[in-house]
């Protein structure tokens, strides 16, 4: 793994966005310039992109993040591994006490990293939190294999939202979550031997060692999904 120049200099962050990315440069760009407007004091976060074996001009983008210094960044490469092993990489790399995992296609609301920080405060113990992901406007016209997930997902947290149904580790999905980063190595990190579902068995295994979860509507961030072809999909599954 290939270690690159930080534009962080934070010796002690309070919370830290992990993000796992491969060949997806320009949906990256633009969740970076989302986090660059984030209401939180740039000194008590930072962002952690790990690069996982990407052929595209990833690397290249996040030089010029790096470079510009305008945001709190630092950044990894390693062979492809998947997201597991890249995300862990990313939590081993940073000292803050908690850790915000996305995905490296979604949009960010200003308020979101300190709605993360919040709610991990909000109970007294180890607190994971699911924020909540937002469908595109257009997302019933995507592909169906995708808009039903979608579909699916707006629908749970809606019901998160209302207090219908309470925050469990079946709720626990990567593309927006944050918990205690003592308590993820605790419990041996995400499991490197599965690309798929691997959040859920995390949440599994964080909700059994006794971490409350909650639902944090104000941590919102909108879903721009690109799985393209339905061979890509099937392949995933």
């Amino acid at each position: 793994m290939q270690e690159i120049i930080s534009a962080s200099t934070l010796a002690s962050p309070r919370i830290a966005v992990v993000l796992a990315t491969y060949n997806r440069a320009r949906p990256l760009e633009h969740l970076l310039r989302a986090l660059e407007k984030q209401t939180l004091a740039r000194e008590s976060w930072e962002v952690i992109a790990v690069v996982d074996g990407s052929v595209d001009d990833t690397e290249a983008v996040l030089e010029r993040w790096v470079a510009s210094g305008r945001l709190p960044l630092q950044y990894l490469v390693q062979k492809n591994a998947g997201q597991s092993v890249a995300r862990h990489n990313g939590i081993l790399k940073t000292n803050a006490p908690h850790v915000i995992v996305i995905d490296d296609d979604m949009e960010v609301c200003p308020g979101f990293v300190e709605a993360h920080l919040a709610a991990s405060q909000s109970e007294s113990g180890d607190v994971v939190v699911v924020g909540k992901v937002v469908p595109e406007n257009e997302f019933r016209r995507k592909p169906l294999f995708t808009a039903v997930v979608e579909h699916h997902l707006m629908l749970l947290h809606a019901r998160l939202e209302s207090g219908e149904q309470p925050a469990t580790a079946t709720a626990f999905v990567t593309q927006n979550v944050s918990f205690p980063r003592a308590l993820y190595l605790a419990q041996g990190g995400f499991d490197p031997s599965l690309r798929l579902d691997e959040d859920r068995e995390l949440g599994i295994r964080l909700e059994r060692a006794g971490a409350k979860f909650v639902f944090a509507p104000k941590a919102w961030a909108i879903h721009h999904s690109d799985v393209g072809s339905y061979d890509k999909w099937a392949n995933r599954q």
